[in-house]
């Protein structure tokens, strides 16, 4: 983040996490630099209800914005695995991230 806000100077970058991932933010390297430089944007997440998400002692900001979207049970982690394991993920991924990914031979 760093290099690309040095990079495009005239760019305003944002960070999409999913739900899960925000309630970690904290035991981030530099966390309090992204989210001092950059808007995150919060995926909705199905936790359990022993979770509480917003307890992760980062400072309410109006540049952490939770999105109304609608809840899909695939993550990151099954897509990987997915492919990891040969499964197909067309119906998960846009044609050309799936084309570079098989490039460059990711998750195999």
């Amino acid at each position: 983040l760093r290099f690309l806000r040095d990079k495009f100077t005239q760019i305003e970058f944002s960070v999409i996490l999913g739900e899960d991932n925000y309630q970690n933010l904290h035991k981030w390297k530099d966390y309090s630099e992204i989210v001092d430089n950059h808007r995150l944007l919060i995926y909705p997440r199905r936790l359990s209800s022993s979770t509480e998400v917003r307890g992760n002692n980062i400072e309410n900001s109006k540049a952490v914005l939770y999105t109304k979207a609608p809840m899909i049970e695939i993550s990151s982690t099954y897509i990987r695995e997915a492919i990891e394991n040969k499964q197909d993920v067309q119906y998960l991924l846009p044609d050309p991230v799936i084309f570079y990914i098989g490039n460059n031979h990711l998750y195999e």
